[in-house]
């Protein structure tokens, strides 16, 4: 059994695959309390699905988005839902605070390193563990949090190059932070969330 918030179908607001057409699978529970987050109703809502009627329910979806809550607070579940899910694309979005795993060849993740104007830890174990393929979120919303990310960028090498920086939504501009990469001359990427440009605040979709 799995502890879901909620499905839906959108657009990948976010990342590498920004504006593709994907199937969301929000699980329930979360292991931190960021002041930024849009989704706190994840935190305890919820119905408890069985992994199979999950599997039937996504199987026909080509690219599929695992996301949160945390979904690592799961991990025995999930890795049985993505067995059965081994012939489609599926991204798991995390806070990077719990371990993450590369068993399956049809799984990319979408890694946070929490700034400190939300958490500032991290599981540092899990950098090695990246792929290519993956990719890495700071959410920026002052120069503490740009100093902190600069900071990590330097001490750590990252297997992948995809390395976003995103303004914390309705804290931080999006041209304030495009000029602080562009002052620094930061190899990342300015993240831009397309759901919150599209829909606004209120709606996923």
């Amino acid at each position: 059994m799995m502890k879901v918030n909620e499905i839906y179908i959108s657009l990948q607001g976010e990342g590498p695959h920004a504006g593709m057409r994907t199937i969301f699978l929000r699980l329930t529970g979360c292991n931190l309390r960021c002041p930024y987050c849009d989704t706190k109703y994840a935190f305890d809502e919820g119905m408890e699905m069985e992994i199979e009627d999950l599997v039937k329910k996504l199987e026909n979806e080509p690219y599929i988005t695992i996301t949160g809550g945390e979904p690592l607070l799961q991990n025995d579940e999930l890795c049985e839902l993505i067995k059965g899910l081994r012939g489609n694309k599926i991204e798991i979005q995390t806070n990077g605070t719990l371990d993450i795993f590369h068993d399956f060849e049809n799984v990319i993740w979408a890694m946070d390193i929490k700034t400190p104007s939300s958490q500032g830890f991290f599981c540092e174990n899990n950098i090695a563990k990246l792929m290519e393929n993956d990719w890495i979120n700071f959410v920026i919303s002052d120069k503490k949090d740009l100093d902190f990310a600069m900071d990590i960028l330097k001490r750590y090498e990252f297997p992948t190059k995809q390395i976003y920086f995103t303004p914390s939504y309705n804290v931080l501009p999006y041209d304030e932070l495009a000029e602080w990469i562009l002052e620094n001359d930061l190899n990342v990427r300015l993240g831009i969330q397309l759901h919150r440009l599209i829909w606004g605040e209120e709606r996923k979709r």
